[in-house]
């Protein structure tokens, strides 16, 4: 087993995601089986840390580096830093390892924790900031008390509710640095990494003994958008934090420079207790203000404190009206279960309600088919936060349905107050059918479209346009592809017959289009929606099919190097914002080309010109990729979903959801399939403990077991709702697990002819000396079966992970995908990459009993499908009706008896 070489200990909420990310793209760093494994304050078991057990399985979360390779590998847990027992304990497993610390200004860092206990996780904060200031002495007192007696005591309201203890870095690294050597310490700046990640990451990898690396992806994880905080309690706080800054900076030899106003003197102290005092003082402040404002003895000219305020509430409701919040319509030709479950509905745009300005509307209506909608929610991930009746009059609705019998109530109205809502959301519309289907109709949001705004020249270099206007003047036929629609669509319409042009956001689609019209010297354009990633565009193109293409928008690089092949020998690709970190490579790519490059004040535009004797080295549906080793990473990690059709599953359901975000997946559309015991709830404890991730709940009530179709809805839904390029179907039992590499990377570097990707099962078995009193199956079940199995034996596969598209439909047991009516070929295999489906399907006899009868049951009511489908489970469930417990007791002797070569292999969760 190997050894961590290094561990970010902290803090939290200073950057220590992106820190993490960026290293491990350095080729000679790989990366643990997720960032924050917490061996060391909380995850294990009381005294575990202590075992060979325990330390087993913290050491096998690291991958095994061969002797003789110069390769590291680390976690990163920001909460090391404050827990009191983590230096020790680390100390005793791991003395030379090297620890990196990022600091933040406290009173930054105290803002960024409250409000992504806000925003990521509504239920764990409610209070405005400054009572939760003034309330942590009371939620932590005892809190810390146990902490401090207890050593295994792990507590939650320490961990969600210390925005300021935690900003007391002196006392965190004092304890640290009396156990471990300084030298093995790497202290930095947060401001530093964020506006200089380049010469941090120098650091950062001098201090491993590593050679400097150019990271290519550098975007930051887990932003987030709020209003700043009052500038008096900005102050305040920063005077409370002024005396152990001071002396942080004593004990490093270092500055920070984190004082307000650049105010270097040395403050009096002030306890918290006088924190909450001023913060009530300030609060008495603005009553008064607002009482001086409210009376009589103010000037008529001027206005009142309530007469300001709805002044601003007003402004406020007209922009977001007219620009700021928007409904949408789902297409209800996306998929056929609309047309199985709704005449039809729509929602209307939002009106402002005159009697109140504060408050905006949105109406509409749905009628059911089978079913009449009898209610509608607004959604955010599995949390309904309102839903009204469908019982409004729609008499004109009713007109259009002469065959729906009392088409009557089918309307709804929702209000919304203004200044309650959030600077940027998007919410689920859904539709609640009488048998409590649920089905999303549409979605309000927050409106981020941008604004058309027609130049007479595109934003690109002057040399750059002055070339396009002379190589389009001399090939006015000539065929164009452009990336990225907009004012040059227009311009590059006026020059040339044959344009080309992609675009991935339907309404900037339709702006442009509209604009094309209006125009009276433009050229006919073929603009074309395509969904991201829209770089897959090219395979429906001839190879050297056109003379010019100009890349820019989204997905750049990719883009770029799916061009190549469509070029026409001589013809001309051209790249903006070339300077751009991530966009440097392409000079490596093309570096046999004719290249040119032009710069101005803002901007740098490159283009090559390929030479005209065709390169033979690249293979018709070969990956570039492949031939040169230039890309390590891709320009954006694939967009993965999982979606699950479950049914009674409580005791694994939590754990396979946590299992698979452990590799990579987070976001998730389960369809809970008449459960009749806590499945729902431990989905939704997933939800809640994991606040990260995206869990989109739907419960199905239709009792058919049409998997097929349902399981094809939600995969169709996760596309559209996320922009999922890759989904993952799995069963409540099975876990994906990559064992060399992220899941997302071995995905985002698979060629585009992939679209298919087949999973082996890794079977794990029951086995009577488990330790019954484990509740988690991932880590009870230790032995699996000796050989990984699959379905097609001669393929290599039982299970499939698909890179889907529009039309595309799950098969029943989801072991293969149909395109057009026809098999999708599986074109690469997970165990080629690592990638295996560990599954946990037989857990105890009474699970087994349930799995079985539920099984049968299933395909008696579907009998549409029972003749092709679950004959497994058929089967066994005509035994069950004839043999009774006998026949359930034999079946799982079998299982706990069988396999007597079955291998020891922990997979802990």
């Amino acid at each position: 087993m190997t050894l961590p070489s290094f561990i970010i200990i902290g803090a939290q909420k200073c950057g220590t995601t992106s820190l993490y990310n960026y290293m491990i793209e350095h080729p000679q760093i790989l990366p643990a089986s997720m960032k924050e494994l917490h061996f060391f304050n909380w995850r294990s078991k009381p005294g575990n840390r202590k075992t060979v057990e325990g330390v087993d399985w913290y050491l096998s979360q690291f991958p095994t580096i061969p002797n003789g390779k110069n390769l590291i590998t680390g976690e990163a847990t920001s909460d090391y830093l404050v827990d009191p027992h983590t230096p020790q304990r680390m100390f005793n497993l791991l003395p030379d390892v090297k620890l990196i610390v990022l600091l933040r200004n406290p009173v930054d860092r105290a803002v960024s924790h409250y409000h992504h206990n806000r925003i990521i996780s509504k239920k764990r904060e409610t209070l405005p900031f400054r009572q939760a200031i003034e309330k942590e002495p009371e939620r932590l007192n005892i809190e810390k008390e146990k902490l401090l007696s207890d050593e295994n005591y792990r507590s939650l309201f320490h961990r969600n509710y210390s925005y300021l203890e935690r900003g007391i870095y002196i006392e965190q690294l004092e304890k640290w640095m009396s156990i471990f050597p300084r030298e093995q310490f790497l202290i930095l700046k947060s401001e530093d990494f964020y506006t200089r990640p380049d010469v941090t990451l120098r650091e950062v990898f001098e201090f491993l003994g590593l050679p400097n690396y150019q990271v290519t992806n550098k975007k930051k994880d887990h932003q987030l958008s709020y209003q700043p905080i009052d500038p008096k309690i900005r102050s305040t706080l920063a005077e409370y934090f002024q005396p152990y800054n001071q002396k942080l900076e004593e004990y490093l030899g270092r500055k920070f420079n984190w004082e307000m106003n650049g105010n270097k003197e040395q403050k009096q102290h002030i306890s918290l207790s006088q924190v909450k005092e001023k913060l009530h003082n300030y609060q008495s402040e603005l009553e008064q203000i607002k009482s001086k404002l409210d009376s009589k003895s103010i000037s008529k000219s001027r206005h009142t404190f309530q007469e300001v305020e709805e002044n601003v509430i007003n402004s406020f409701v007209q922009s977001s009206t007219t620009s700021t919040i928007v409904v949408e319509n789902y297409d209800a030709d996306s998929h056929p279960i609309y047309d199985e479950l709704f005449w039809g509905y729509k929602i209307e745009k939002i009106q402002e309600k005159t009697s109140d300005r504060n408050t905006i509307n949105i109406s509409g209506w749905a009628l059911g088919k089978n079913s009449p909608v009898v209610a509608i929610e607004i959604v955010e991930l599995s949390s309904i936060l309102k839903k009204v009746s469908v019982n409004q009059l729609y008499p004109d609705i009713a007109k259009r349905y002469p065959e729906v019998p009392q088409v009557k109530e089918i309307g709804f109205s929702i209000d919304f107050q203004v200044n309650k809502l959030r600077p940027k959301f998007n919410w689920l519309i859904q539709a609640v059918l009488a048998d409590e289907t649920r089905m999303p109709i549409g979605c309000i949001r927050t409106n981020n479209t941008k604004s058309l705004n027609i130049r007479s020249t595109p934003l690109l270099t002057e040399e750059a346009i002055k070339f396009l206007e002379n190589f389009l003047k001399q090939k006015p036929y000539a065929k164009v592809l452009e990336f990225g629609s907009g004012g040059s669509t227009i311009w590059l319409s006026k020059l040339t017959k044959n344009l080309t042009s992609i675009e991935h956001d339907g309404r900037w689609f339709q702006q442009v289009k509209n604009q094309i019209q209006k125009q009276k010297n433009c050229n006919p354009v073929d603009i074309k929606l395509s969904a991201r990633p829209y770089h897959t565009i090219c395979e429906k193109f001839p190879e050297e099919f056109f003379d010019l293409i100009i890349v820019d928008g989204r997905d750049r690089m990719k883009c770029f190097e799916a061009s190549i092949k469509l070029l026409k020998p001589g013809g001309i690709l051209m790249l903006d914002d070339a300077q751009r970190e991530r966009y440097k490579q392409a000079q490596d790519l093309l570096i046999d080309w004719q290249f040119t490059k032009t710069v101005s004040k803002n901007r740098h535009t490159y283009w090559w010109q390929k030479t005209l004797q065709k390169i033979t080295n690249i293979e018709p549906n070969q990956s570039l990729t492949n031939q040169k080793q230039i890309f390590h990473k891709s320009e954006e990690s694939a967009v993965i979903a999982g979606v699950s059709m479950v049914k009674d599953e409580e005791d694994i359901i939590y754990y396979t959801l946590a299992g698979n975000y452990r590799q990579g997946i987070t976001k998730f559309v389960v369809l809970d399939h008449l459960s009749s015991d806590k499945t729902t709830d431990e989905i939704r404890r997933f939800a809640d403990d994991y606040p990260e991730a995206m869990v989109y709940l739907i419960e199905d009530r239709d009792p058919l077991f049409h998997k097929f179709r349902k399981m094809s809805a939600a995969a169709e839904f996760a596309h559209r709702m996320w922009g999922a390029e890759w989904i993952f179907p799995f069963d409540a039992d099975e876990v994906i697990a990559s064992l060399d590499k992220p899941l997302r990377n071995i995905l985002s570097q698979l060629g585009q002819k992939h679209f298919c990707l087949g999973l082996q099962h890794r079977n794990y078995l029951p086995r009577s000396f488990y330790d019954s009193s484990e509740p988690n199956p991932l880590k009870r079940m230790t032995h699996r079966k000796k050989e990984d199995t699959s379905l097609f034996h001669s393929q290599g596969y039982s299970k499939v992970i698909v890179r889907w598209q529009l039309g595309m439909e799950i098969d029943q047991g989801h072991h293969l995908v149909k395109f057009e009516g026809k098999k999708l070929p599986v074109t690469a295999l997970g165990k080629n990459h690592g990638l295996i489906l560990r599954q946990y399907r037989y857990r105890s006899r009474e699970q087994i009993k349930q799995k079985i009868v539920n099984g049968g049951k299933a395909y008696e009511v579907s009998q549409d499908i029972s003749q092709k489908h679950g004959g497994f489970w058929q089967e066994r469930y005509k035994q069950y009706q004839k043999e009774g417990e006998k026949f359930i007791d034999e079946f799982y002797a079998t299982e706990i008896n069988g396999y007597s070569d079955a291998i020891y292999d922990p997979a802990w969760v």
